[in-house]
């Protein structure tokens, strides 16, 4: 039983891999996000292109994005919740797992090792956990 569930969602993995390999029109929003922190104090502007994810810290969001092509991150005290009620009108952006929000458009593959799926996004050396309910939606952005 162990062996067709693995076997089932490998085949759900290298189906969503070839979807985002033949994925032709990449939609890259340029609208600015503004992300305020809740003392505000600090403030951040990104365009969502530049975008890559955003990483919860306890009440503090660790958001990861491109500046000069480079890739820079700061933390806001901004909870995670808040920060996907800022961003919930783009289609762009989809919570993962419960400490994680991605880029849609940064995805480079995904894969499932142990019943656990990994997302890996463009420009990263490792990958962001992700939820199984998380991997139809991808799915569903993809087609």
């Amino acid at each position: 039983v162990k062996n067709i569930r693995l076997r089932s969602r490998l085949a759900d993995v290298e189906s969503l891999n070839r979807l985002l390999e033949h994925k032709i029109s990449k939609t890259e929003e340029t609208a600015p996000l503004i992300f305020e922190s809740e003392t505000k104090n600090e403030k951040l502007v990104l365009l969502s292109g530049d975008l890559y994810f955003i990483k919860a810290e306890g009440n503090y969001s660790q958001f990861y994005y491109n500046q000069n092509n480079t890739i820079k991150n700061s933390l806001l005290r901004l909870s995670l919740k808040n920060t996907e009620t800022l961003i919930e009108k783009s289609n762009q952006f989809l919570r993962i797992h419960r400490s994680y929000i991605v880029n849609t458009e940064k995805i480079k593959r995904v894969s499932s090792e142990n019943n656990i799926y990994k997302i890996w996004i463009d420009g990263f050396s490792e990958a962001l956990p992700a939820s199984r309910q998380t991997i139809s939606e991808i799915k569903n952005l993809i087609q």
